[in-house]
């Protein structure tokens, strides 16, 4: 008997291993796209630390809090979507660096940790006295306590190109100045 080639029987081999390596790019692809989304999430969440300010309710209105470690400075309500960040440059230093929800939805550049600095300031709170020397000072000072002080510093510039945005920021940045000129401000927690 003579043997026959070339008869459609079956899939060769070469045709088996070339579907198998088209399966391993696939899911290869999907694996890295699913990789790169999970770190872009954590990325995403370990850069917003944002806290949402605090609120209470009263009788007449909803007082908005920044806390910074055991202490409360109240904002006005016309700041309910503040967003802050918290951090220690130093040992007797923290700071709570401002912006709100809308001006970061109109360019994330003007989060409060954004890379333009912090679009509506931030509070400090310092161990110590606050300098007498002007030149040494971090901030306008808001309150003096016996072990530490609190005080406020303005940003240094624009947060971003976006006029929107701009224009946000000026408004709201006038408005917590206002608050801030206002006594009973700053409480501490309890």
């Amino acid at each position: 008997m003579a043997k026959s080639y070339g008869q459609p029987g079956g899939f060769s081999a070469v045709q088996v291993l070339l579907v198998i390596i088209l399966i391993a790019i696939i899911a290869f692809a999907g694996w890295y796209v699913w990789l790169m989304k999970r770190d872009a999430d954590k990325t995403s969440t370990a850069q917003t630390t944002t806290a949402p300010a605090s609120q209470q309710k009263t009788a007449k209105n909803t007082i908005t809090f920044v806390e910074l470690n055991n202490f409360q400075i109240e904002v006005p309500d016309t700041l309910k979507d503040l967003i802050y960040t918290v951090r220690t440059p130093d040992a007797g230093t923290t700071e709570a660096d401002l912006s709100t929800t809308s001006l970061k939805n109109l360019d994330p550049k003007c989060a409060p940790d954004g890379p333009n600095g912090t679009p509506l300031g931030w509070f400090t709170k310092t161990a110590g006295k606050y300098p007498s020397d002007i030149s040494q000072a971090t901030g306008v000072l808001l309150q003096q306590y016996p072990d530490y002080y609190i005080a406020y510093k303005t940003p240094q510039a624009a947060c971003s190109d976006n006029k929107a945005a701009q224009d946000l920021s000026i408004q709201q940045l006038k408005l917590l100045k206002a608050a801030l000129n206002q006594s009973s401000f700053a409480t501490k927690i309890q």
